[in-house]
């Protein structure tokens, strides 16, 4: 990765912290890239604190039994797994899918120098093994420079326990 995907990388997590002040980084994934060329995923990096306090319940059950907090440090698919469950379809793949399109449509309209384009950097021998379209056809997908899709990997919090404390006890 050259220094301007970095910047871009940097461009879009600026972009994304404005909806979603909470989100504290992007961790590209390029395993998915290198196999398929299509789409780059990433790993959401943020800040569980921020991330209540912007509005998401803290789940109640975890306020009696604190030995469950230790939990919350682990990855997931979705934030429904960080929120009290009356509110789970309000942080399920609907709001992953609104997260990724709010990636995309900024990602996209980055210059061709600062984003991935769809096999971006593949040789013939991997286009071949990549797609099941001829080579003639798959070497011109590659030709528009087309930008990638974006997905999420995983959610990562980040979690202050002394922080979150405090927080738990000044609502609750």
């Amino acid at each position: 990765m050259d220094k301007y995907k970095k910047a871009g990388f940097k461009l879009l997590l600026n972009h994304i912290k404005k909806k979603y002040p909470f989100v504290t980084g992007l961790k590209p994934n390029f395993e998915a890239f290198e196999r398929y060329g299509t789409f780059l995923s990433f790993d959401i990096e943020f800040d569980l604190v921020k991330f209540y306090k912007s509005g998401a319940p803290f789940p109640k059950n975890y306020i009696v039994n604190k030995s469950l907090w230790e939990i919350l440090e682990q990855e997931g698919y979705y934030l429904m797994r960080y929120v009290d469950g009356s509110a789970d379809e309000n942080y399920s793949s609907d709001y992953n899918a609104e997260f990724i399109k709010h990636m995309n449509s900024f990602y996209s309209h980055l210059p061709d120098y600062m984003r991935y384009s769809i096999f971006e950097g593949y040789s013939d021998d991997q286009l071949e093994k990549a797609v099941s379209m001829s080579l003639e056809g798959a070497k011109r997908w590659q030709n528009e420079k087309e930008p990638v899709k974006t997905e999420i990997s995983y959610w990562q919090p980040k979690v202050d326990f002394d922080k979150l404390n405090e927080m738990v006890e000044s609502i609750y």
